[in-house]
């Protein structure tokens, strides 16, 4: 399935708690480290321009063997593991989606053999269509409230869909896709990058996902019709559009309109959450519940059903018949939903028995024999390969060209880091790479015929350029850090040698030390060599390391640089990566070091 930018996701994000038997939480780091299954940690990776340091982190997102991510959280409880299935394109279906979900679900099951896991709670997202008359309404903004303080900004076309379905399909969300036993209610939330999140409670059958995630899909669509047909009608549509109440004109237009919704404060960031008593009513009477409505009571089940009416349209564009009549049969009762059942459904603990009655297969079998999907495939390019050096130093052309995962890859576009090195600068390209477009990219990098070419070619996806002077210096901590010895295996000729110090951890590897970044905790002991021939000494060195290596032990990069009398440098330094295999092993019995690394020999 190509890729384009009309494209749109959609993705779901699961919220545990996982602890052991002891009741003490478990990590991510405990789970995957235990696993022989590829995981990439975006915490453990390595920029070369700046290391990334996040102290309100607790390891960040790993991402996994299927293009999903596990992610540290918390609430007011304690740790959370989050886990998120891979963007999965709305024209796919709600049944590649919820098969996503069971794979993320079935992938944890795994994990955690021999831990407790407490589901917690189910987050759809859906990336919105914004675009109209050349405008994007997203970056249109709008107040919304926020646990932090009374309201705060965020895009209006998200906001506007939250403040439209809260008071019109809020029960029948409830209703669709609320279990028993849960106390946690929705929260509508309008996030950056078009990117609408319904936080639900955790949601487990595996058919009521695909009913009410298809409502719930019609139904965005079905709002985000409504306004734009409403802005085509006048010339001055932004004015009218940045309306605080611009939402009321659009509820005129639906059949039903729920009374008494009031909000509070949500338990999240940001979002709204209806403190009055609509859920609660649909969570404990199920199908029997009466909702007040401007046209006067009307129950749970006659209001989903006018609805569905309402949305068939859209329904019919994104579902097929069997996910059509399944949203159907649950509406006539012929299949029960879970608020209408008198105790919490058994597929609330996320199991093996789970796993087994929602796909037919074991837990074993259905990861083996699941197929990445193209778009996830998008992801695992990069996060398998995070470093590449496209472009060694060479006489005739002493650049080198390497490109690095930025910080994160994101909802729409992966962000790559570009590092332009030679004699005199180092540059560093920050590029968005849309989603669509990365097939492009990656026959830029294959297709590369010199760096000057690859230059050129990439500057319509860089987003900022920036350069330093090149230090031409090296910070070594262990086997290159004496001079003599570099001469005698490299031929490289060092011509001033000081004691210094790098942020990070050293770590005894046997034969090497390893320097593994840790949010400035600490500092390695070393020495900053300069050279009679920089470009010489970085390109043996590096070939040395394994730099140039598709997922490196070692990652040359800029750092500062600590030396005598309270100065500081910049200089070139050999840090580890933590996505490397060879590392993640050996750092689970490595003896850190407290002093300089030294061994009796130290032959290359």
């Amino acid at each position: 399935m190509p890729l384009s930018k009309e494209t749109r996701y959609a993705g779901v994000e699961d919220e545990f708690r996982v602890a052991g038997v002891d009741g003490r939480p478990i990590s991510i780091d405990d789970l995957v480290s235990k696993s022989e299954r590829f995981f990439f940690d975006e915490s453990g990776h390595v920029s070369v321009f700046e290391p990334v340091y996040d102290p309100d982190s607790a390891g960040g997102r790993a991402w996994t063997w299927y293009g999903g991510t596990l992610y540290h959280d918390y609430d007011s409880k304690g740790p959370l593991v989050e886990a998120t299935t891979p963007l999965t394109p709305l024209n796919r279906g709600v049944e590649a989606l919820v098969g996503n979900v069971l794979t993320q679900r079935a992938q944890l099951v795994e994990l955690c053999e021999g831990h407790n896991i407490l589901v917690v709670s189910t987050h759809l997202n859906l990336l919105l269509d914004s675009t109209f008359e050349g405008d994007d309404l997203c970056l249109f903004t709008a107040r919304i409230p926020s646990n932090a303080f009374e309201s705060v900004e965020a895009q209006k076309l998200g906001a506007d869909i939250a403040l439209i379905a809260t008071h019109t399909i809020s029960p029948i969300i409830a209703y669709l896709l609320f279990s028993p036993g849960l106390k946690r209610r929705a929260i509508y939330r309008p996030r950056k990058h078009r990117r609408m999140e319904l936080c639900l409670p955790y949601v487990p059958d595996p058919d009521q996902m695909r009913a009410g995630f298809l409502f719930w899909f019609a139904a965005v669509n079905h709002i985000t019709g409504l306004i734009k047909a409403d802005l085509r009608e006048h010339r001055d549509y932004a004015d009218r559009y940045q309306s605080q109440d611009y939402y009321k004109l659009i509820l005129a237009k639906f059949p039903f309109v729920i009374q008494g919704i009031k909000f509070k404060r949500p338990s999240y960031y940001l979002g709204y959450e209806i403190g009055s008593g609509q859920e609660v009513n649909v969570a404990e009477n199920g199908s029997k519940a009466v909702i007040s409505t401007d046209k006067g009571d009307i129950n749970i089940v006659d209001l989903a059903k006018a609805y569905v009416q309402l949305f068939s349209e859209e329904t019919s564009r994104i579902a097929t018949k069997r996910q059509i009549a399944l949203l159907e049969d649950f509406l006539d009762r012929k299949r029960v939903l879970n608020v209408d059942m008198s105790a919490a459904p058994e597929s609330l603990r996320p199991d093996h028995s789970y796993i087994e009655k929602a796909t037919g297969s074991t837990v074993q079998c259905y990861l083996e024999g699941h197929q990445v999907d193209e778009l996830a495939s998008v992801h695992l390019k990069f996060i398998r390969s995070p470093c590449r050096v496209i472009s060694l130093f060479s006489p005739s052309s002493p650049k080198r060209i390497l490109r690095n995962l930025a910080t994160e890859l994101d909802w729409d576009f992966v962000s790559l880091e570009i590092v332009e090195e030679d004699e005199r600068l180092v540059r560093r390209h920050l590029l968005e790479v849309p989603l669509h477009q990365v097939d492009d990219y990656l026959r830029v990098e294959e297709r590369c015929s010199s760096p000057y070419v690859f230059l050129s070619e990439i500057k319509k996806w860089t987003k900022v350029t920036t350069e330093i002077s090149n230090p031409r210096s090296l910070f070594a901590h262990g086997t290159l850090m004496d001079p003599d010895r570099d001469r005698l295996n490299f031929g490289v000729i060092v011509t001033s040698a000081t004691r210094g110090q790098a942020y990070g951890e050293a770590y005894d590897f046997g034969e090497y030390p390893v320097l593994i970044e840790n949010q400035r905790a600490s500092l390695v002991p070393g020495m900053l060599l300069s050279f009679l021939s920089f470009e010489e000494a970085a390109s043996k060195f590096d070939a040395y390391e394994g730099c140039n290596d598709a997922n490196p032990v070692y990652i040359r990069a800029l750092r500062e640089v600590l030396l005598p009398g309270f100065e500081k440098t910049t200089g070139w330094v050999y840090v580890g990566n933590r996505n490397n295999t060879l590392v993640k092993a050996k750092l689970k019995a490595a003896r850190r070091l407290s002093g300089v690394w030294s061994k009796a020999s130290q032959k290359i």
